[in-house]
């Protein structure tokens, strides 16, 4: 991960209160979330489903910020609802990643307040999947 996009990601956070926190929530997204959500550009060689997918997801399921973070922290724990099955096909289950109920609380704060990125394969992608436009964030 280049040295841009991690700025971006600890900017990012900072709706989440305290500088400190913004780059403690940007870390944790880095260690945990980042290899497969943020991934290469190409669809084909994704393990997981981009990250922008997921929150684009959530948010069409789940209005407001409150429902967004409590069903991402819910599913981050292992007690959620599968919203993507078509990823769950391709990709299989997302593995266990033991995280405290904090901090998957703040994975979701975090994703539910970054703007990431649409990779330019994902509008031909969700037409394809859904017969329509994603939504927008």
């Amino acid at each position: 991960m280049t040295r841009i996009m991690i700025s971006m990601l600890v900017c990012g956070a900072a709706a989440l209160g305290s500088p400190a926190k913004a780059e403690e929530a940007g870390e944790l997204f880095k260690e945990r979330c980042g290899a497969c959500h943020l991934g290469p550009e190409r669809a084909d060689d994704r393990v997981a489903p981009p990250i922008f997918a997921v929150k684009n997801h959530y948010s069409g399921r789940h209005s407001g910020e409150a429902a967004f973070v409590e069903a991402m922290t819910n599913h981050l724990v292992g007690k959620g609802e599968i919203l993507m099955p078509g990823a769950v096909r391709r990709f299989g289950k997302m593995p266990d990643q033991e995280l405290t109920l904090d901090e998957a609380r703040q994975l979701a704060e975090f994703v539910f307040n970054e703007d990431f990125a649409e990779p330019e394969w994902f509008a031909d992608h969700y037409r394809q999947e859904h017969g329509e436009a994603p939504k927008a964030n």
